[in-house]
């Protein structure tokens, strides 16, 4: 590269095509790993364990930057589904419009942990927001109903990083059957216009999140991905352990906090009911059963819990103040 070559890259580089991805290298939005299935062998037999593939609802970005808005509606439409059994979308553009560096394309993750955490999810209907542009999806504006609509859905602050190891997350997804979003770093032609993603050796340029939603036996033992950004044609993709290398993170909440209301739990004087207390307000883990043994898991989720709830001076201590407070709470 000669001198004149420098500087026009320093002062005018060239484009790049985006996305929606600000940021890989993130601080940490959790405060504890939750136990993942990392010493299961995976079958790739699918979540359903009957060479089934699960597939939600095909949402559509448009060309516009807002993939992790739609990675994470995505991913609060199938916790729900696992929680009640019924099918129903989120909005993206309530996410997107929310995010901190708007106008700007793009999103980063702690953006939509903050959002989806204090804000909730919003039932895709009363925020329509597929299929439109960048210009159009950041005109929508918010209204107080949909803002108290949204409050009934809120994902927890606590997401679970994996390590990029394709058998760990395979083996995760098919003992939480929960989602899981992956971001992508890929070159011209390895991810759009197919459902089998290939390595072409011409660059990581691009970036991207998708839902990982199953396994399948399918072409070499694949992760099942439903991509926002593609056409409905090829919106499922089957992701094999070459292109999987591409990978450049994964995460996937915890839990609903609304999973089980207060009412359906009871405090006993037990450390584990207070596991139970603190599973259903999304602060630990939902799967690692209630073992009645007040370790370093339960003393976290517990100081996430006395924070949220301020009622105890000293976090992550089970003492008087905070039984008090499950006592007359969780009765």
């Amino acid at each position: 590269m000669n001198i004149i070559e420098f500087f026009k890259n320093l002062f005018f580089p060239p484009k790049v095509p985006f996305y929606g991805i600000i940021d890989k290298y993130i601080t940490p939005i959790y405060d504890f790993k939750e136990v993942v299935a990392s010493a299961n062998v995976p079958t790739f037999n699918g979540v359903n364990g009957d060479g089934s593939i699960r597939k939600f609802p095909y949402q559509y970005q448009d060309g516009s930057s807002s993939c992790v808005a739609f990675t994470c509606s995505k991913i609060a439409t199938v916790l729900y589904y696992l929680l009640k059994g019924v099918i129903v979308k989120f909005s993206p553009g309530f996410f997107y419009v929310q995010r901190s560096n708007k106008p700007q394309g793009g999103m980063h993750i702690n953006d939509i942990v903050k959002i989806a955490s204090t804000k909730g999810c919003l039932i895709g209907d009363l925020m329509p927001s597929e299929g439109i542009s960048e210009s159009q999806i950041n005109a929508l504006e918010i209204e107080q109903y949909q803002f108290d609509s949204a409050d009934a859905f809120k994902l927890p602050d606590a997401w679970v990083e994996l390590p990029l190891n394709f058998d760990i997350i395979a083996s995760t997804i098919e003992a939480t059957k929960k989602p899981i979003m992956v971001w992508f770093a890929f070159g011209p032609a390895e991810l759009f216009g197919t459902i089998f993603p290939r390595i072409l050796n011409n660059g990581n340029d691009r970036r991207h999140s998708m839902t990982l939603v199953d396994t399948s036996r399918n072409y070499n033992n694949s992760l099942v991905i439903e991509d926002s950004a593609d056409k409905e044609t090829w919106y499922q993709k089957f992701v094999d352990r070459t292109f999987f290398k591409k990978c450049i993170l994964a995460r996937y909440p915890i839990n609903f906090k609304f999973a089980i209301g207060q009412t359906e739990i009871i405090y006993t004087g037990t450390i584990a009911s207070l596991q139970d207390i603190l599973r259903s307000e999304g602060f630990f883990p939902t799967n690692i059963q209630s073992t009645g043994v007040f370790g370093a898991i339960t003393k976290e989720s517990l100081a996430k819990f006395q924070k949220a709830h301020g009622i105890s001076p000293a976090l992550g201590v089970f003492g008087p103040i905070t039984k008090a407070y499950l006592l007359a709470n969780y009765k």
